[in-house]
This record gives C-alpha cells, structure tokens and sequence, in this order.
C-alpha cells in the first residue's frame, strides 16, 4: 500500500459512516476515498488481500524525489496524523535501543562510545524503589523536570535494571491505547513507555479507567513529561469548573498524575553528582563540567543550550532559517503530535520572518534557509529534526524554551492556531484543545472538539461541555453532557448530574447521578451523600459514604470516617474508615484520623499520622494540589507556623478559590493577651458585634483541646462556637486534626447536646482547664474596705456569648452563674450561695456544683476569717499564670467578669456592698 492517502470524507461524521465501496446495481458502483490505514483496520478486506497475493498488506510511506525541487518538497506529503490509531509493536526491554526510546544523542568522539555511560543521579534510588513498587503491583512511575535534564535516559536505566525480560511497548503519540488491554493478557510481564506523556493524554489515550484496568492486570507504565506541562495539567485540573466535587475531561488529566509514583528530574545537577561525573574518563563529560554550573550536564550533553543560542543567534545571519524554526516551534506548542509537514511550517514563517525584521534583514533563500535549519550541530542533532516517514520536528529543547520565553518567537498568532486545527485529525484534536486551554484560547479548544463530538465521541463530547460551561454557554455545554450521557457514558452521567444539582434541578440531577452510580462513578456517591446531608438525612448520606469508601473512594471514605467522629461514635470499629483513606495516602484523613486516634488516647500512633499528614500534604502541594495545600497551611498552623500557613492558603486561593475553607487565621493586637492567633469561620465572624473577636480572643487561653483533651501547645486554634436556646459556647480545639472552624447549632445526639459543654466535647470527662488566684489589692473596695479576693477563670478554653436585641452575639457573664447571685461590675453584690473555707493555708470556695481553691498567706487567711468571707470574681481574663498587677487588671476588665460575696459560713453577712475597680 503506497503512502497516506487523503480522504475526501467528512471528518466529522462517525468511524462507521466511513466510505467502502459499494455496489449499486449490476451495472453501476460507486467509489470514495479513504484513508488507507482504514482499509488495514478492515479484517475481510487484509484476508481478501491474503488470499489473492499472498501478502499482507502493511502501511509505507510515499516519499517524492527531491530532484529539480527544494529540500521541502521531500517531506510534503506527510500528514500530522499519521501516528493516530498506528500499531502497538512489543520487544523485550533488554533488546531496546536507547536512542531509539528518546534518549537524547551526544557528539561522537573517538575512542569512546557513541552514548556516554550513565551517570549516577541522586534520585536513582528513589526511582528504583518506585519501579519495584509497581513491579509488583502495576502502575504509573512519572519522571518530570525541563527539556534534556536525563529524565528518559534515567528511567531507560532503571527500566533495565529493574525488569530486563519484561516486554516494552513504545507507541507514538495520539495513538489510540485501548487496545493494551488485550494485548496484555498473555502470560509474559508488560511495560508501556509513554516518553513525552503529553501525546498521550486524550481520550484514546492514557486515562484514569485505562491505567486502572492495566494496573490490575499488573501493567507497569514509565512515562517523562516536561515540567511546566506537568504544572499545566494540574493548573487545569485545579482551577477546572467544580460542580460539588467532580472535574470535567481531560482536565482529569491532572489528577491520573497525582495517581503516579512521581520522580522530579532537577535541570542542574548537584554537588554531589558532579564530583561523582568528574570520575568519568569520558572528555565529552568533562567538557559538560568545565561549562559551569549554569546549565546540568545532561542538557550540555545533548546540545541543548548550544541549539538554543545557535538559534538565536542565527537571526543575523540565517534570519530566514531561524523563522522557519520558529514557525516548527510555534506549531509544536499548539500541541500537534506526529511530524510536522514543511510546507506549514514554509507557510507560517513569513510572520516569524516579518515579527524579526522582514525584508530589512536580507534573509537568505529558502533553500539555504532550510539547509541551515536542518544542519547537525556539534555531531549531534540539528534544529529541525527529520521524523521517520517524512515530516519535522523542532529539537524539544527549543519548545521547553520557548515555553518559557527564552526565544525569538513570541506569543502564538492566530494563524498558527488555525494551521492546527487545519493539520489536527483524530485524536490529534484533543491534543490541541488541550494546548489551546492552557493557553487561554477555549475558542480553540471548542474548535477543535466540535469535529470529535460531532462523529460521537462521548468524551469529547464531556470536554467540549466543560470549555462551553466554563465560556459562560451553559446550556450549550448542558446539552452536549446529556448527548453524551444518553450514549452511556458514565463520566458524562456524573457531571450532568452534578451540574443539574447546581442549577437547583435536584431531582432530575440525582437521576443523573444515580445513573452514574450504576455506571461505576464513585464520585456520584460522593455527590449524594452531600445532596443527603445537606437535606439533614444524616442516615442516608452515612449509607452512601459508606458504600464509597468500600469501593475505594477517599473522599467517601473521609466524610464516613469525620460524620461518625462528629456523632462520637469515635469507639466505633467503622472509624477506621479514616484510617484507610488515611493509608491510601490522603493527607487530609492522616490530620483527621491523628485526632481520632488522640481522642482515644493513642498518642505515639497519632503523632505518626501527623507525621504523615503533613509529609504528604507537602509532596501533594509542591506539585500544585490546592486540596494538599489547605492541608498542609492546616497543618503549619496549629504546629504554629502562621506564616507559612498564610502562604499556602493564598497559593490555594489563587489556583482554585472555590476550594477555600470558610475560615480565616486572624491574628490579636499587639497590646491583648489571651489568644496570639485564631482560626475563625466567616459565619463566626458575621455572627459577632464589632470588637466582640477581639474580646473573645482575649478571654481564651490556648491551653488544652476540648475534643481531645491533648495540650493545643503553641499552634493556632479553632474557634467553635456550638449554640443553644440560652446562649452559646465559643471553645477550642486542634485545627483540622479536631474540629475545623464553625458555628453551628448541632453538636452529637439531642441527650448530648441538651446537657451542656461537658458533653459536647464527647466524653464525660472535663476538659476545661480552671485556674485560681488569691489576692488582697487596693484596686477593689466594698464599702471604702479592701477585701481578700478569689479570682477564678472557670474554663480557660471557653467563653460564654449571648445574642442581644440587634441579633449580634457578644460576650456575658456564664448564665449559670448569673442564676446562682453573681453580677457583673457596677451591679449590687450578691450573697450567693456558695461556701467559703480557709484552713492551713487553703482557701477553697464551693459554688453550686465547682470548687476552687488557692493558697494564701496567714495574713490574707487571718483577713477573711475577720471579714467573714471572700470576694469570688469569676472572669475569662484571668491568665493561668502568676499572678501580678497585669494579670490582676486585664482579669477585671474582662467584659464576662462577674462577682459574688461568699461567706465563710453560708448565710453569714447580709449586707450587699457595692463593687468597683479604684482609678
């Protein structure tokens, strides 16, 4: 079969609607063209073949003569899509070739071989480990760092150490990948090589459910991908339209990464590893060396900054090759797989050529021009690679670079997009949109997967609605996820539903989502466990939660796991659910299941999973995890690092800010004491009088969790505010590994709740700290007398609010108190009915059901006796520390002080003095 031949069918209409001949009668036919690779795929037709030649047919490339024409004229024929649906070729991975498998060529030298020996990275261990993992139980190990920083060499090394007898595939990009699958179910082991795994993320490609299944078949997948394209994908992926949970197409994408094994391929190699390369003998590695620290050794090696600056600097004197180069560079950055055809690449560097200067700059002819961008430089590669077949490609060191601004070309002209478009077929298609969405170009990306939705692509069809959803055109994007939901496909069922929900169509979208649910979703689950909850079946959301968890979903498996927590049904062996969420490696169920093991007093244990927590939650957010930045700013906070807590909350903020929790870090003046830093809920906030945060702050002393019981140490802590028919708590606990910032109105079953704090917090054990003091001031005078004092702060962690007629909350006295004679500053005393004994130096005051007690001196003993009883002032100032005259004066002006006069013997003294503070 000779050559590509170009079909005159519409490529929008479905594979099955492709032409075959077709008799129409005895006497008349009719004839249309086809691709020819689509006769390959056509069974009856390769036998028919068989059998009346005796071959098989197979593809080749039709390649002209370059005689009489220019240089270009060769290559003219080649298609950017050949490479789509191309075969899938098994060797063994010790017979691979490493040029072969994408490792970059060095210069020749004599003496020595034409590959310089591998050298030892310091992540060479962390890679091998990765593999042995996967070794044994399929999955993707991911190498990601700049153009020519040794990451496909690296992985070909350890790929030959690790499993030498394995078969290796090595497909081209945009070829379609759902037949591995099948050719996996053989005995022999199997490893996938996806080098420059950008090619291969579309809907034939590698997606979520395909490496699922091959994972189960025990598949190994190695793949590269350069770095700014990996911070793109997961930049999609965060900042993607969010619908109660679920992302749309291809920006899931970003989370199959996060699914990886991940190795980072630094471009400048350390200390370390250069005094290991200087035992090389190789002069081509010392030459690398002696280049400075500037560039790492493998870019060196490959040319890479010797093509960039060769380029550049080719603009004086190749000023026409230099556009060509640019143009190739321009089309490869639209995300065009396969080779190039020259005369695009001809066609498009007449504005490269013009945006440098045109005609002013004597560009050479094309001819010299394209021999000049085709040239090998040092013996190694030229700036216009030739691809097998025909066809070009520009060095990948020069798209890294122009990626990052480093070179001639600017920013993409529009006739270069709509040359993509022109070129893209197939799966190449997704390739641009997705190129086209991280550049900010959804008119492109829509462009280019109306075609594919069009033919009845579903998954197309699901990103095309998420581009037209995001573009403001809802009900466009709508319709396009029922048309693909309609035909099946799960995906689209999840995010229709999610996306009905949103628009208040709650019935219709549980349908949806339960359609989902019968198609394999998880996440649909997810979806209605939250839709349950939110209509207050508590049940009901626990039953679907729970049936994620057991299907694997973490997020399931953490909100089963926090809605048994929050109920204290912490004993519970169902708790554990956070645990395997936790094990499964989600950084938020590590900080929540620590606080479930610290309520149970496990604290080695919880300290190892706050360990992990945070250790994952940093990997996660390095490589841009909004959800894993939250956690870890959690994480920073109650360990006391507000700052660098603050940071990663803002560097969430600004990928995904619907991903924000609803709560702040806000931090005391200066000049109060109390709390330094909190962590406080909007809702709070809004509930609140003005300067009653400030108060609130003052009355509470970061000292032990009400959930926990554990010391909250030097961290910040969240504030929760649990309200009741008479009034509302406002308490403290561990950020994120207890509670999380609230006010709420709900708090464990109606028994607990109705009992009070000392049930709230889930135990019957009391975890508020009370602390108190004696003293004998002038500050205080009852009738022109100064009387022994007992200052008591009767839950450090807690304070009292009450809602006042304008519907604002603010700080009061306890109303327990209040019930049993206390009254605030200004008031009358009381004789409250209480009791007051001092005896051995100890005084101890009873009032109701508390007790506190203090030391005193023999004076202040000798005074109270002689007065008859003591002054009892209960306030949230009071600091637990010792006492002194500022200790003394911000407990007194504390807004929930209050004071009693309790007798040494009950009854005694009915006179009612008046209280004040002396100026």
């Amino acid at each position: 079969m000779a050559g590509h031949v170009r079909s005159c069918c519409d490529a929008a209409r479905p594979r099955d609607w492709c032409c075959r001949p077709r008799p129409r009668g005895m006497g008349h036919g009719r004839l249309e063209v086809l691709p020819a690779r689509l006769l390959l795929e056509d069974e009856v037709f390769v036998d028919l073949v068989q059998r009346h030649t005796g071959l098989h047919p197979t593809l080749e490339s039709l390649v002209r003569s370059a005689t009489g024409g220019s240089l270009h004229e060769v290559t003219d024929s080649v298609n950017v899509a050949t490479a789509i649906g191309g075969t899938i070729d098994w060797e063994e991975v010790s017979a691979a070739s490493a040029a072969h498998f994408g490792v970059h060529r060095v210069r020749e030298v004599s003496g020595f071989p034409r590959m310089v020996d591998c050298l030892p990275r310091d992540f060479d261990n962390e890679l091998q480990s990765h593999l042995a993992e996967v070794v044994e139980s399929g999955g993707l190990v991911l190498l990601t760092g700049p153009s020519a920083a040794g990451k496909t060499r690296s992985a070909f090394e350890a790929v030959q150490r690790v499993c030498p007898d394995w078969l290796v595939c090595r497909p081209e990009p945009a070829t379609d990948l759902s037949g591995l699958t099948a050719a996996c179910r053989t005995g022999a082991r199997h490893l996938v090589w996806l080098d420059d795994l950008e090619g291969h993320l579309h809907s034939a490609g590698l997606t979520a459910s395909l490496l699922a299944e091959l994972q189960r078949r025990g598949v190994v997948v190695v793949a590269t991908l350069r770095s700014h394209l990996y911070d793109d994908l997961l930049q999609l992926d965060s900042a993607a339209v969010s619908l109660g949970g679920p992302t749309y197409g291809s920006r899931a994408a970003g989370r199959l990464l996060r699914q990886a094994r991940h190795v980072q391929v630094p471009r400048t190699w350390s200390e370390a590893e250069r005094v290991e390369a200087g035992r090389s003998k190789d002069p081509r590695v010392i030459q690398a060396l002696e280049a400075g620290e500037g560039y790492g050794l493998a870019e060196y090696l490959a040319a890479g900054p010797q093509l960039l600056e060769r380029w550049k600097a080719g603009g004086d004197r190749h000023p026409r090759g230099a556009a060509l180069v640019a143009a190739a560079v321009d089309l490869a950055r639209t995300g065009l797989a396969g080779p190039l055809p020259a005369g695009a690449i001809e066609e498009l560097h007449g504005a490269c050529l013009q945006r440098a200067g045109g005609a002013a700059l004597r560009p050479e002819p094309i001819k010299e021009a394209w021999e000049w961008a085709t040239r090998e430089s040092l013996g190694i590669t030229s700036l216009l690679v030739p691809s097998e077949g025909g066809g070009w490609r520009p060095f990948d060191y020069l798209v890294t670079g122009a990626t990052q601004g480093q070179e001639p070309s600017g920013k993409l002209d529009e006739s270069v997009w709509r040359k993509a478009l022109d070129l893209a077929e197939g799966q190449g298609r997704s390739l641009v949109a997705w190129a086209a969405l991280t550049a900010e170009r959804s008119d492109i990306a829509k462009e280019a997967l109306l075609p594919l939705a069009a033919a009845g692509e579903t998954a197309a069809m699901v990103n095309l609605a998420a581009v037209l959803i995001e573009s403001g055109e809802r009900s466009a994007g709508e319709r396009w996820l029922r048309e693909a939901a309609t035909h099946g496909d799960g995906t689209a069922m999840l995010h229709l539903g999610a996306l009905l929900v949103a628009a208040d169509d709650s019935s219709q979208g549980k349908e949806w989502l339960e359609k989902a649910v019968e198609s394999g979703r998880t996440q649909a689950l997810r979806l209605l466990g939250d839709l349950a909850s939110q209509d207050g079946e508590d049940e009901a959301a626990a039953e679907l939660w729970e049936r994620g968890a057991e299907q694997g979903d973490d997020e399931c498996a953490v909100k089963y796991g926090n809605l048994l927590r929050q109920r204290y049904m912490v004993l519970d062996d169902r708790g554990t659910w956070l645990q395997k969420a936790a094990d499964r490696g989600l950084s938020a169920a590590a900080l929540s299941f620590a606080g479930w093991l610290a309520y149970r007093k496990q604290k080695e244990a919880a300290a190892y999973y706050l360990i992990q927590a945070r250790e994952r939650a940093l990997a996660a957010a390095k490589e841009g995890d909004p959800d894993a930045m939250i956690t870890l700013g959690t994480v920073l906070a109650w360990e006391g690092d507000a700052a660098s807590a603050e940071s990663w909350f803002r560097k969430a903020r600004q990928r995904t800010p619907l991903l924000m929790p609803d709560w702040r870090i806000v931090r005391a003046q200066a000049d109060r004491g109390g709390l330094q830093a909190l962590a406080v809920s909007r809702s709070t906030e809004e509930q609140l009088a003005e300067g009653q945060l400030a108060d609130v702050m003052e009355g509470l002393w970061p000292l032990d969790c009400q959930y926990c019981g554990l010391s909250l140490g030097a961290g910040v802590p969240a504030l929760r505010v649990f309200e009741q028919p008479w009034g509302a708590t406002a308490s403290l606990y561990h950020l994120g590994m207890c509670r999380y910032p609230e006010w709420t109105d709900n708090d464990g079953t109606r028994r607990d709740s109705s009992v009070g704090i000392f049930k709230i917090i889930g135990s019957s054990e009391p975890r508020l700290t009370w602390t108190a003091s004696a003293a004998h001031t002038p500050q205080i005078t009852l009738d022109d007398k100064s009387p022994l004092i007992l200052l008591v702060n009767a839950g450090a962690e807690s304070v009292g609010l009450v809602q006042s007629e304008d519907a604002q909350w603010r700080m009061a006295p306890s109303a327990i108190h209040q019930r049993q004679g206390m009254m605030p500053a200004g008031h009358a005393l009381n004789v409250v009915a209480g009791a007051a004994t001092v005896l051995r130096g100890q005084l101890t005051v009873k009032l109701g059901l508390e007790e506190w007690s203090s030391e005193v001196s023999r004076d202040m003993e000798r005074l109270c006796k002689r007065q008859g009883g003591v002054l009892l002032i209960i306030t949230s100032g009071l600091a637990p520390v010792e006492p002194s005259a500022a200790v003394l004066n911000m407990a007194l002006s504390a807004p929930d002080a209050i004071a009693g006069w309790v007798p040494i013997v009950q009854g005694e003294r009915k006179w009612s003095p008046r209280w004040r503070e002396r100026s």
